[in-house]
């Protein structure tokens, strides 16, 4: 459990297993060490647990239980057989930003890291987006061994949220959802394709 004090950290040389974690420190907790996993479940009362580059690990069958908090950094959930849907509870500084992940006929299980991130994609120009028309925040998504049955319409739909805090004055309801591959370094348009946004 942590909750009041400055300077919290979760660190050490081993990277730590909870059975279940309780971050209620509106001053924050910090992950200092590569990664942290939680087998229960994690509770996120208030204040951020902030990963940096690190990872913060959802095991298989644990759950978050959130009122304010939130994670400022990389989540990792596990998507299992079949159909699952996972909420990645983000945010940066003070606000919540989490996104959802739906994963359909999936024959091999694996993990989806999900990130939100403040500001517009470095690479925002290329997309032919225009960046004064935009909700000023990006989701990074890395999949992880999640292998699906076969290649179909639907397998994957993924809802973002963001704040009027983020909104850009020019930003009304025509907005899209562009996908940079980092593989390929090239942009798609994916809200054709049934991607949810709110």
């Amino acid at each position: 459990v942590f909750t009041t004090g400055i300077n919290q950290e979760i660190a050490g040389t081993v990277a730590p297993t909870f059975n279940n974690l309780v971050i209620n420190n509106a001053n924050d907790v910090t992950l200092n060490v590569s990664t942290a996993t939680v087998t229960g479940i994690m509770t996120l009362t208030t204040g951020r647990l902030i990963t940096g580059s690190r990872t913060v690990i959802m095991a298989s069958g644990s759950a978050v239980a959130r009122t304010n908090g939130f994670v400022e950094g990389n989540l990792n959930k596990t998507f299992a057989l079949g159909n699952s849907t996972q909420t990645y509870e983000l945010g940066t500084n003070t606000e919540y930003t989490p996104a959802s992940i739906t994963c359909t006929s999936v024959n091999t299980a694996g993990t989806n890291n999900v990130t939100s991130v403040e500001g517009d994609h470095a690479d925002i120009f290329s997309a032919l987006i225009e960046p004064n028309n935009t909700a000023n925040r990006h989701w990074s998504l890395t999949n992880v061994n999640v292998i699906f049955s076969a290649f179909s319409t639907g397998q994957v739909a993924v809802t973002f949220n963001w704040t009027n805090f983020d909104e850009d004055a020019g930003l009304d309801n025509t907005a899209i959802v562009k996908w940079y591959n980092n593989t390929t370094l090239t942009w798609e348009d994916v809200s054709k394709g049934g991607a949810a946004y709110s």
